[in-house]
This record gives structure tokens, sequence and C-alpha cells, in this order.
């Protein structure tokens, strides 16, 4: 089974980034660490101090902006032809990509 998760950011110690990264790592513990993969959308914080079980698929920005947010969606959009069997979004906000590129 091979896991998408689309995240706002996981890097600061903010509680939705500590949650992404919690459930990524969770969730590579279970599945493997070669079948989970993190799409996030800022990056915001320090990724040395972030040690992930999983792959990180980048940040897509340092900074809010609707061009982000469209590089976001359209890199979601590529990623989801290698057929994910489970998509997940960690914010709300994020809800509207995980959508559009499920199967």
């Amino acid at each position: 089974m091979r896991a998408l998760i689309l995240a706002t950011d996981i890097y600061t110690r903010g509680g939705i980034a500590r949650y992404t990264q919690t459930f990524a790592s969770v969730l590579a513990e279970l599945l493997g660490p070669e079948n989970v993969e993190v799409l996030a959308l800022l990056a915001y914080g320090d990724p040395s101090d972030l040690h992930p079980l999983y792959r990180v698929l980048g940040p897509v920005s340092d900074r809010l902006t609707v061009m982000a947010k469209i590089r976001f969606a359209l890199k979601a959009l590529a990623l989801a032809r290698h057929r994910y069997d489970l998509n997940v979004c960690s914010h709300l906000r994020l809800a509207p990509v995980a959508a559009t590129i499920r199967v």
C-alpha cells in the first residue's frame, strides 16, 4: 500500500506540522518508509530538525502565494499518476486538492 500525505508544512513546531510528522512516521513504520510520501506546501522552519522515516517530496514554496498554491495543486496532480492507495490531507484547506487527485 502506498500513501501520499498532503501537508501545509512539516518543519515547524506547530500542531498541524507535528501531527503530520507523527502520522507520517507511524504510517512509515506500518507500511515501510518507501511507501509513504509527504508533499508540503510551505517551507517554514528548519528542515535539519526533521529526521523523517518517510519521503519528503518537498516544500513547494517558502511563502503562501496564489502561485505557490497553484504549483502545489499541479504537483499533487502529477503525483496522483503514481496511483497511491491512500491520499491524506493534514489540513482542511487542502481537502479540495485531495478530492481532485483521488482515483
